[in-house]
């Protein structure tokens, strides 16, 4: 289980205000654990070969990068959270896209041949929240033995801020430059470093193995 102590508390979404302890939302009730996936992330460290494992999203690209400047909790962050989470957020989204490069990467998913694409961003998700109010419209369920897998590509300044603006909204299906595929497996590799993000912790990288582990664990709803 958990208490959101944190920024965004994707976890907990959508907050339920009966789920709340002194007004941070909570899941602590053994009673309601049920078995749900798991994502594993191999990916290279340096030389050496490393296993993480989260409950919610793994990415790269934008929400990757973001997330590592929103982690440098920078003066103006740490400022931009007092007013409010989604502000901060979108301020460290708007500062990382001004200088985001799009990343050439090969892409495979379960047994499809690998294709290649300039990623603006991938994201293997169990859950469709992101970060504050980003949330993805691509139906996935905590237990259904598959990751969705969302990629928008070849996106310029511009288009990714048209697409931030529709995740805050709950939009990405069918919008240009976006693609949505299910699997178990996928491959992400690139011939230079790039920052992955799992549930909010970020690394660098310049492949990552997403593998999807069937009810690995209990949790509480």
């Amino acid at each position: 289980g958990a208490i959101g102590l944190g920024s965004s508390n994707d976890f907990h979404k959508p907050c339920r205000k009966d789920g709340l302890i002194a007004g941070y939302p909570a899941r602590v009730d053994p009673g309601s654990a049920r078995p749900v996936d798991v994502i594993r992330i191999d990916y290279a460290d340096g030389g050496t070969s490393m296993t993480r494992y989260c409950l919610l999203n793994a990415s790269i690209g934008v929400t990757a990068e973001a997330n590592a400047f929103f982690n440098s909790r920078s003066y103006a962050i740490r400022a931009l959270q007092r007013v409010s989470v989604d502000v901060a957020v979108t301020a460290a989204a708007v500062r990382t896209m001004l200088g985001y490069r799009n990343i050439n990467c090969h892409i495979g998913v379960d047994d499809a041949a690998v294709f290649e694409l300039a990623v603006s961003n991938l994201s293997a998700i169990k859950r469709p929240n992101v970060a504050g109010s980003l949330c993805y419209d691509t139906p996935v369920a905590l237990d259904d033995g598959r990751m969705a897998v969302n990629v928008a590509f070849g996106l310029s300044f511009f288009g990714r801020i048209a697409a931030f603006a529709a995740l805050s909204r709950g939009r990405f299906s069918g919008r240009p430059g976006t693609m949505t595929c299910y699997g178990t497996r996928v491959e992400v590799s690139s011939g230079s470093s790039f920052a992955m993000e799992f549930d909010g912790e970020v690394v660098q990288t310049s492949r990552a193995v997403f593998t999807l582990v069937p009810k690995g664990i209990e949790v509480c709803l």
